[in-house]
């Protein structure tokens, strides 16, 4: 069964799992990570943004048990997680370009493929809600872990910008 998973983007196109699971080392170069893209120097920062909103590079990734994936491109942010709900609407949704997605709807599926590449995932429609709750479930537990390692200052500014604890539709 393909799998979702919300994913941080580094510079060089490598790109991080995000869940409750993260080492201390994973856990500290997300922090980093969330700091320097927004102009910070420290996390610290984050607290005295003038931006309504921090931004986070990634988005989610659909990956077969294989390790075979479709992976967010530029310009994509971990903010649209929830965007993948749309699909069930058959509305396409924004993964980024350099490389981008291709997303086609055949029948009940719809079919995901990175710009260039051979690989095409085929998801089923109806596995969408269980998928999108799944990358909730791996968000709520990077909440946790931010709110354990860093304060509740820093959980509440990523549960504002990812809409993280909110329901679902």
């Amino acid at each position: 069964m393909i799998r979702l998973e919300p994913v941080l983007e580094f510079d060089d196109f490598t790109f991080l799992h995000l869940s409750g699971d993260l080492s201390p080392t994973d856990l500290n170069a997300f922090l980093r990570r969330w700091a320097e893209y927004n102009q910070g120097d420290e996390l610290s920062d984050l607290l005295h943004t003038e931006d309504d909103m921090t931004l986070l590079p990634g988005g989610v990734r659909a990956t077969r048990p294989s390790g075979a994936a479709v992976t967010p491109g530029c310009c994509c942010g971990l903010d649209e997680w929830r965007s993948w709900i749309s699909l069930l609407d058959r509305e396409p949704i924004w993964m980024g370009h350099d490389p981008g997605v291709v997303q086609k709807f055949v029948g009940d599926k719809v079919h995901l493929s990175q710009e260039g590449g051979e690989l095409t995932l085929k998801l089923p429609l109806r596995d969408i809600p269980t998928l999108v709750a799944q990358v909730r479930t791996d968000l709520l537990g990077l909440l946790g872990l931010v709110e354990a390692h860093a304060g509740p200052e820093y959980a509440a500014i990523l549960d504002r910008d990812l809409t993280i604890t909110d329901p679902l539709p």
